[in-house]
């Protein structure tokens, strides 16, 4: 996805879920517009002194804040959504 396909990258919801043991123990909700900085600040503090390839993923992390008792554990299934960008999914496990 390219920057011209976004009407407005600072009305997006983005959501957070996470499912251990088959269940949903917990979900929450925020807005690209809650993000503590905008896009163009993140990036141009990333291009001061690395060099990024073309398709490269800036992660920002949601807003969305989880509660102790949904502390993740391994095998814990962690997704997050953008429904205009799309969905991403990592299980959790111990290094």
């Amino acid at each position: 996805m390219t920057t011209d396909e976004l009407k407005d990258p600072y009305n997006l919801e983005i959501s957070c879920a996470i499912e251990r043991n088959g269940q949903i123990i917990f979900e929450g909700k925020s807005t690209t517009k809650k993000l503590a900085r905008k896009f163009d600040e993140m990036i141009g503090f990333l291009l001061r002194s690395n060099k990024i390839p073309s398709g490269s993923v800036l992660m920002t992390g949601t807003g969305v804040i989880i509660l102790e008792e949904a502390a993740l554990k391994p095998k814990d299934k962690v997704t997050i959504k953008i429904p205009e960008i799309g969905e991403l999914s990592n299980v959790a496990r111990m290094v």
